[in-house]
């Protein structure tokens, strides 16, 4: 194993578990990579860990779903369902279920977050592009089996903000009686939801997850990252994790131009009515971040997602102004939930 003394220095990161650096030095060596450098990308909120392999030839992008192997093969799944459906993800070039490692095709450095903060003028532009591609995810054939996004599953996003946020902010009396009422809320909501045909929905379909490739063609310019978690879901799902972003602001002129032209696309329903999944939607998202981001401060002393807080917390009084929420922003007043 000569190349192990190579790996477990990596750009001010140190990987200190020899048995970790062993298999991944056989994997690489079974694809035939045998001289390399090995450079760790910032990770998301998940337990996945992502590296840059150069060689003299190309670069490649491992994923490393060691802690959680059992999301390979989803990822894997519906990676093959969007490269069918001409949606750019990232090429597969070796796997390792087991071990849960994938090396994938590098889509660059430019994220939508990366590029619009260094070419603002442009952000229209590219979330144009970016409402195209997910119209196409929308209107994709689905072949896989995936989980419904139904009201067990909502909900368990709402128990996140409940436990993590309701229950360190209140009594614990009224903290039930909150909770309760959240719950028994949005179980009338998803109601109004029951009749409207399920797509292909990423369920982390914003600016962080998705690259910008200049040198594409028109159609492949977006690049589709983090979607093992896809479910069958609600048309517009994705379209509030893309407009109502917990790290960035989207301008609200941009906002109201992609609701127009992702709306557009289903000429089968009413406005209204995709304003009202929008809204229940964008409540149910923003309360699980809310509760999420609590949950890794609390949990694991990450609190540099706190900083993201104010404007989720905005995102979520916007949502609440639609009519048919008035019940929700109720309780939220009646607890003194809101945080702005």
């Amino acid at each position: 194993m000569p190349f192990t003394h190579q790996i477990t220095k990596v750009e001010n990161h140190i990987i200190d578990d020899i048995d970790f650096c062993i298999k991944l030095e056989e994997f690489l060596h079974d694809y035939g990579i045998k001289t390399y450098k090995l450079i760790k990308i910032d990770t998301d909120a998940s337990k996945r860990h992502y590296y840059r392999i150069i060689t003299l030839e190309k670069s490649y992008i491992l994923m490393d779903s060691s802690q959680e192997p059992e999301s390979v093969t989803p990822f894997l799944n519906v990676a093959n369902l969007l490269i069918k459906h001409e949606i750019k993800a990232p090429a597969v070039y070796a796997e390792n279920l087991e071990q849960g490692l994938l090396l994938l095709e590098d889509l660059g450095n430019d994220s939508y977050t990366k590029f619009i903060d260094n070419s603002s003028e442009q952000e229209q532009y590219l979330y144009s592009h970016a409402i195209d591609v997910l119209i196409k995810i929308a209107k994709a054939e689905v072949d896989i089996s995936l989980p419904l996004q139904d009201e067990k599953l909502l909900n368990a996003g709402v128990l996140v903000f409940n436990e993590f946020y309701i229950h360190h902010k209140l009594e614990p009396k009224a903290a039930i009686n909150a909770s309760k009422e959240i719950l028994n809320t949005f179980s009338e909501l998803y109601k109004l939801l029951k009749n409207y045909k399920l797509v292909l929905t990423l369920r982390d379909y914003h600016a962080d997850n998705l690259m910008w490739i200049k040198h594409n063609n028109t159609t492949h310019k977006v690049g589709v990252l983090d979607f093992q978690d896809a479910v069958l879901g609600l048309p517009g799902y994705d379209l509030v994790s893309l407009l109502e972003d917990a790290r960035r602001d989207v301008s609200p002129k941009v906002v109201e131009s992609c609701k127009a032209q992702y709306f557009s696309s289903f000429p089968n329903m009413k406005h209204s009515d995709l304003e009202l999944i929008y809204a229940i939607l964008g409540a149910q998202r923003n309360l699980r971040i809310v509760g999420a981001f609590h949950r890794l401060n609390i949990k694991y002393n990450k609190y540099k997602y706190l900083k993201y807080l104010p404007r989720v917390w905005q995102h979520i009084k916007n949502n609440l102004e639609h009519p048919t929420l008035k019940p929700l922003k109720e309780i939220f007043e009646k607890y003194k939930l809101y945080e702005f």
